[in-house]
């Protein structure tokens, strides 16, 4: 009887070729969560930004909030306050438009940051483009948070009555300002 010899350069290469497949599928696996974290990264920059420029108009005009008869295109409203905003600030990067995607809840609310009783808790930037998952949020203390949503929002004043739910302590005239304003931005967002 003949034995057969294995032959170890053919095994050998198979099992490399089997740890490069699942290496090559892990990696295709991560690089797309990477991206995603970046553009969450990036996002969370902007409203950052968003924000820090909101607190230093309010600095600079008596703690009242940026008011504009223009509300239906933030940057030159924003531009003639004298603030320069690249346009791609306005845009989240997980965004598939050109177009300002941030909800500035703030915006033309007629409020003094005075007015505001929980500024770390209330809401005035909203981001909503990450796939009904998570919201960034700019809140009036200036500082930014991410948000697990539990479902999807399908406007910006579901989501804002979602997240105003965490202010019982607000000044009421407020809560009604900002509610205001998040469906005005519904109102605009369909035309």
């Amino acid at each position: 009887a003949t034995v057969m010899k294995k032959h170890p350069v053919r095994h050998n290469f198979f099992l490399i070729t089997e740890v490069l497949a699942v290496a090559i599928g892990a990696l295709l696996i991560a690089v797309p969560s990477a991206r995603q974290r970046g553009r969450t990264a990036s996002c969370i920059n902007n409203v950052k930004i968003l924000s820090t420029v909101q607190m230093v108009y309010c600095a600079d005009f008596d703690d009242w909030y940026p008011m504009s008869a223009d509300r239906a295109d933030i940057l030159p409203a924003m531009i003639k306050m004298g603030f320069y905003i690249h346009e791609k600030t306005l845009t989240c990067p997980n965004s598939e438009s050109d177009e300002p995607t941030y909800a500035f809840l703030s915006f033309n609310a007629g409020i003094k940051m005075s007015h505001i009783q929980s500024p770390s808790t209330l809401p005035l930037i909203i981001c909503n483009c990450h796939k009904g998952k998570l919201a960034v949020i700019g809140f009036a203390d200036g500082h930014v948070a991410t948000r697990e949503l539990p479902r999807k929002f399908n406007s910006y004043a579901e989501l804002t009555d979602w997240l105003l739910e965490n202010c019982k302590n607000e000044n009421p005239r407020v809560i009604r300002a900002i509610r205001k304003n998040a469906r005005e931005l519904d109102r605009l967002n369909r035309k």
